[in-house]
């Protein structure tokens, strides 16, 4: 009986492992922004193509377009928030970056100690430019 009941739970897992797999590899039915094609709205003339760093007449290397997808209710807070949304994002970009050079200096320095005398030169070198672009005093 305990043979059968082993069997049977083997199965079971078998078989729910499967619809998993297939729920995995299944596009979802429904409109949600997820799964939702937006292609023939950009691309039919209802979105001005100037809107897009790809254009012509921007030709950027640096940008890539983006399409943010809201709900309605979203719009207004998206909208007032966009204007400070890259710099916020920079800001604490640098932040981590300041954080960081001290750790790579202190890093450098314990490289340096290891050295021989002459490759010591070339190590402090990449110290100074470390010390240099985090304006660190006294180091």
């Amino acid at each position: 009986m305990k043979d059968q009941e082993d069997i049977l739970r083997k199965k079971q897992d078998e078989v729910a492992n499967t619809r998993n797999k297939l729920q995995g590899v299944t596009k979802k039915e429904g409109t949600n922004y997820l799964t939702r094609d937006f292609t023939d709205e950009i691309y039919d003339n209802q979105v001005n193509e100037k809107y897009f760093v790809s254009h012509a007449d921007y030709d950027s290397s640096m940008f890539a377009d983006v399409l943010v997808v809201l709900q309605e209710g979203k719009r207004n807070d998206f909208i007032s928030a966009a204007d400070t949304m890259m710099e916020d994002y920079y800001t604490k970009q640098d932040e981590a970056e300041r954080k960081r050079f001290p750790d790579q200096v202190k890093v450098l320095t314990a490289e340096i100690i290891a050295l021989s005398d002459d490759k010591i030169e070339e190590h402090r070198e990449k110290v100074r430019e470390y010390v240099a672009h985090a304006k660190i005093d006294g180091v």
